[in-house]
């Protein structure tokens, strides 16, 4: 295990954690740079997110949304 990454964990793309969380790919960039959300580097220099961490900050900040009509219309705040 490396920075707390396990072999075995599925890692997440900008766009499935985006989907995840129902923001922007730019707001999930901005969280993992401000060290919200761990991630790694591809070679190619994108993303990935470990999917165990995307989990638990879902189950961190689900109880303080509140639900509404439009699911697009909810505010996330990490950390």
């Amino acid at each position: 295990m490396q920075n707390g990454y396990r072999r075995e964990d599925a890692l997440l793309t900008t766009g499935e954690v985006a989907m995840l969380f129902r923001v922007s790919h730019r707001a999930v960039r901005c969280w993992a740079d401000a060290g919200k959300l761990p991630y790694i580097r591809t070679l190619g220099g994108h993303r990935r997110f470990m999917a165990s961490a995307v989990w638990e900050a879902l189950r961190e900040v689900a109880p303080d949304v509140a639900m509404t009509e439009r699911p697009a219309a909810q505010v996330w705040r990490i950390g």
